[in-house]
């Protein structure tokens, strides 16, 4: 059943082309309501994919009477907590699979199995098809077995890089073409990947990918700001500009509040 935004690689590629792909089908509802089940269950699907913060939302919907045969339940776009994991696998008696995706790699990149190959909550799996899933320090060089550094990925599915942009190109492919993620993580001795923090500077709200801020209209009216990203139990993160205001009465409340679309603590 296909519940994400076809703009988002989440939904196009996973959600839709997969499916039809393998010889399978797609149920489109119109939005994501209470429904959920009653329309899932119609229309016999059997597996779903989404985003932690929609999981959430889709726990407080009616329960399904009786639960249907899920096959599995698919999770991606954002870290799930072990918590959500184990609810959503005693709710609907079926496995949730971690998966960890990027547009840049055409999506998918690594993915716990399917039973009985062994699960686990925490870990986003192991490497997928033909994609090389490395952990590098910052010169490059591939860390030890279970040693922390920049999760790096190379394939056939792997944008060959940005369009007019090389200096993102320069930054972003390691000299034997490793992609790096930005995100930091480290492989257990069976290749399971567990993501423990994000080098660059970007905020994961509910899947949505916030980075980059605009800048302050003017240093020295606000000489400081900052853009963090306290959690959030709904969306995993949420977005807050925190800011220093010298001279206020100089600076109107409309240019404060328009320097990004969140709230001004």
């Amino acid at each position: 059943m296909l519940i994400m935004p076809l703009f988002h690689v989440h939904g196009l590629l996973a959600s839709f082309l997969s499916p039809l792909y393998s010889g399978g089908s797609a149920i489109i509802p119109p939005r994501l309501e209470p429904t959920f089940w009653e329309t899932f269950t119609q229309h016999k699907a059997n597996w779903y994919t989404a985003t932690p913060s929609m999981h959430r939302l889709i726990l407080q919907f009616p329960p399904p009477e009786p639960v249907p045969d899920i096959r599995f339940i698919r999770s991606c776009s954002s870290q799930l907590a072990p918590s959500l994991y184990e609810k959503l696998e005693k709710a609907y008696k079926a496995p949730v699979l971690e998966s960890y995706a990027m547009t840049e790699a055409s999506h998918l990149m690594t993915s716990n199995p399917l039973p009985p190959a062994p699960h686990y909550p925490g870990t986003v799996g192991q490497s997928q098809g033909d994609v090389e899933v490395r952990i590098l320090d910052q010169d490059g060089a591939e860390v030890q077995q279970g040693g922390e550094g920049e999760v790096c990925i190379r394939g056939p599915n792997v944008t060959k890089g940005y369009l007019n942009n090389e200096d993102a190109n320069k930054s972003s492919f390691t000299e034997n073409r490793f992609f790096r993620t930005g995100d930091q993580g480290k492989l257990d001795k069976e290749g399971y990947l567990t993501l423990t923090g994000r080098l660059k500077e970007m905020i994961n709200k509910g899947g949505e990918k916030v980075c980059h801020p605009p800048p302050c209209p003017s240093r020295s009216l606000v000489p400081q700001a900052m853009t963090p990203s306290p959690p959030s139990a709904c969306l995993g993160n949420r977005t807050t500009r925190l800011i220093d205001i010298k001279f206020r009465r100089s600076l109107p409340w409309s240019s404060i509040t328009s320097l990004h679309n969140t709230p001004i603590l």
